[in-house]
């Protein structure tokens, strides 16, 4: 049996209540020997009297009947009389049976987190419940009298916290980076960022660094900094940010003896000392800076609000102890030796050299000396600690000397490539129908035998030595290119699958999102999965889900309830025999705004306790904006793993035509590194428009009898394509 509505209040609210009433028949007590006249014209005359309950905002008067029910009460038994009586006739959600009081009880119990207008439509959906029965502030009421409510429920589930801190000093460093307030520097608003290391034990600040980015090249210099004049320290607690997850900084601790160790994603509460610090510096300085015009004056305040009153202030966490006492307390050690800084900022990678003697590192084209190493891969390496040191090569214990190529080469192509850039953009301005167009010389195509340099498809790729186009789009799932960061994704893809998890998949046109859909097919094993591919976006609610149907082998009926029907138990079906059913809902921001009403419901089986079903909705960026739109927040909520690819970067670019090459029989890439440097900034990083290019620019490669594709030849290939855009 529920408690009652009384029973819901505090337990001093009843204690007040009967101070409350013995203070409005006060006035009846203070005289005795009244006679039964006296006391009606009294109680007649107190219940004109308006007097203001506890809790209530408005006074209000008590009937005579009141009145002299309190007087005979309290002068019969005392306080104890004038408390409210328990209502233990009233029930919340009155209207419903025992039964669907307990399943609707066993359902908050065995769903804690489902919302409780969810729990509500799928009973009546179900016609389990009648609306007109029970409204959703009810049942929150309902919940609330039981201790299931959702405030209840979630600091139930909250996982308990205890204090921890390491031994001594030096055994673990926090380090992080804090927003402040925007600069003006030279009339410009510029960021500021804010990093420091922290040790555990002592709460002192090893380094702080006022900066205006995050890179990892940053943290870096902070650490050097630190190291050079601390002890190393045993573990480097760190968040997931892209500045800590690079393998630079990996590497760099990994050579000094330095643990790395990462905190647990989405989860604030595990660096709480580093935020704590934060909190302090925001409100003690950074607060305080605004006004501030450049990085030395912000550096400055920093440093002497540090060293004044932060590390000389007696610290709660230290029992009173300051941070420079508490940092006091560990062992002499020396700080790191510079040799070993210098090699643990060392980076090296596999590179080709040239034909001509050349290697691309960053961007930037450098000459080797010794012409016997052209065609062959190469260790470059090249300092972090010292950037203005030039890269060299490390060959058979030996160190090659590197030096840089004249930027005034690259000119020609560069220009290219920003004319085609800009063609681009203004395509939106070719000239509506009807206005005069500009007169282009008509191209005759030479005969045969007669000098033409037309040269078909498998000429060309037979000129280069290929066995087919490297660059086409008919290549099997087994020869797929996914570089490691694509493969992260492709493995938390095929995670969410196993766990049952619905997919959100987003990307620009051309970044490789088909690519990873079928690198997740092949990945996915046969016996337990079932594969469905849907195309076609643009139908409505019926034909899409006919269009399903016929995708799952099933004969589509007439109407959308029966189709919708026949899906849900084939889905039931697949489920009894332990095989998931994977949809793939390719270009999917063209599903209409019907589909996606509907898709949240297709995704619910059995009072939305069983996942049955894996949705991948893959489109374009704007399908996440659609998705967060308030009509669509309940398909949007089932989705936890959301997936967004990017344009590939530079080393992917060369990675990528070096391993479509070597798919088709290549001994090694055609482009030189300036030209592939030239493709990859003007196809953006978009692998379609780089297959496009780069056929194009072999082709013409072959038509003038040209090895190598270098910044000539693409350049002719960008001027031609520009031209054909413009016109």
């Amino acid at each position: 049996m529920p408690p009652s509505l009384e029973s819901l209040a505090p337990k001093d609210s009843a204690e007040d209540l009967a101070v409350f009433r013995s203070q409005v028949v006060g006035p009846l007590l203070c005289r005795d020997g009244r006679t039964h006249g006296e006391l009606a014209e009294a109680l007649r005359e107190l219940s004109r009297t308006p007097v203001r309950p506890p809790g209530s905002s408005r006074p209000r008067t008590y009937s005579v009947a009141t009145l002299e029910r309190w007087y005979y009460a309290f002068r019969a038994t005392g306080l104890d009389a004038l408390r409210p009586a328990r209502r233990a006739g009233v029930r919340l959600a009155a209207a419903l049976g025992d039964t669907e009081r307990e399943l609707l009880l066993e359902i908050r119990r065995t769903h804690p987190r489902v919302p409780v207008s969810v729990v509500l439509e799928t009973l009546v959906a179900d016609g389990r419940l009648d609306r007109t029965r029970i409204s959703a502030s009810t049942l929150r009421r309902f919940y609330r009298a039981h201790g299931l409510d959702a405030r209840t429920l979630r600091h139930s589930d909250l996982e308990p916290r205890r204090r921890w801190q390491t031994s001594t000093p030096n055994a673990l460093w926090h380090a992080d980076v804090c927003h402040g307030p925007a600069l003006r520097i030279d009339g410009r608003s510029a960021p500021l960022r804010i990093h420091a290391i922290l040790d555990d034990y002592s709460r002192h600040i090893i380094a702080l660094q006022a900066t205006t980015n995050e890179r990892e090249s940053e943290m870096l210099m902070l650490m050097v900094k630190a190291l050079r004049s601390h002890p190393a320290p045993e573990v480097l607690y760190l968040d997931n940010g892209a500045t800590y997850s690079g393998t630079a900084l990996a590497t760099a601790c990994a050579r000094v003896g330095i643990g790395l160790v990462h905190a647990k994603p989405y989860d604030p509460q595990a660096r709480g000392k580093m935020e704590r610090f934060w909190r302090t510096l925001r409100e003690q300085c950074l607060d305080h800076c605004a006004g501030l015009g450049s990085l030395h004056d912000v550096q400055v305040r920093l440093l002497a609000w540090l060293n004044d009153r932060y590390l000389v202030t007696p610290h709660g966490g230290l029992v009173g102890r300051t941070p420079t006492e508490a940092y006091a307390d560990g062992e002499r050690r020396a700080p790191v030796a510079e040799s070993m800084l210098r090699e643990a900022l060392i980076v090296r990678a596999r590179r080709r050299v040239l034909g001509d003697g050349t290697v691309s590192i960053a961007g930037t084209d450098f000459e080797l000396d010794q012409g016997y190493l052209a065609g062959r891969n190469v260790t470059v390496a090249r300092s972090l600690l010292d950037p203005s040191t030039p890269p060299w090569v490390e060959h058979e214990d030996q160190r090659l000397a590197l030096r840089p190529v004249d930027p005034k080469a690259n000119g020609k192509a560069k220009r290219a490539a920003a004319r085609w850039h800009q063609g681009c953009r203004q395509r939106a301005l070719r000239p509506r129908r009807g206005c005069p167009r500009p007169l282009r010389r008509a191209r005759t195509p030479a005969r045969r035998g007669e000098g033409s340099r037309t040269v078909t498809a498998n000429a060309w790729a037979h000129y280069f030595g290929f066995a087919s186009p490297p660059f086409s789009k008919e290549i099997r799932d087994d020869d797929l290119w996914v570089p490691a960061s694509r493969e992260r994704r492709v493995d938390r893809l095929v995670e969410a699958c196993h766990d049952h998890e619905h997919i959100l998949l987003t990307g620009e046109p051309g970044v490789g999102k088909t690519c990873v859909l079928r690198s997740l097919r092949q990945r996915l094993p046969e016996a337990g999965f079932r594969l469905t591919y849907c195309h076609n976006a643009t139908l409505g609610r019926r034909d899409f889900y006919r269009q399903l149907c016929l995708a799952l082998g099933l004969s589509p009926r007439a109407t959308a309830a029966a189709v919708f029907y026949e899906i849900g138990q084939h889905i039931h079906e697949l489920g009894a025999a332990r095989v998931h059913p994977v949809f793939l809902l390719d270009e999917a921001h063209l599903l209409h705004q019907d589909v996606l009403d509907h898709l949240h419901i297709l995704a619910n089986y059995d009072w939305d306790s069983k996942a049955l079903l894996t949705i991948v909705l893959v489109g374009l960026p704007e399908l996440a904006d659609r998705l967060a739109l308030r009509r669509n927040r309940s398909l949007l909520s089932r989705i936890h793993t959301r997936v967004q690819l990017g344009a590939a970067s530079p080393e992917d670019t060369a990675e990528y035509i070096e391993y479509r090459v070597r798919a088709v029989g290549g001994d090694g890439s055609p482009f030189s590194s300036d030209a592939v440097a030239i493709l990859h900034e003007a196809s953006s990083g978009r692998l379609r428009d780089i297959d496009r290019l780069a056929t194009n620019a072999l082709r013409h490669a072959a038509s003038r009898k040209v090895r190598i594709v270098d910044r000539s030849v693409l350049g002719k290939v960008l001027g031609d394509h520009l031209n054909d855009l413009v016109a």
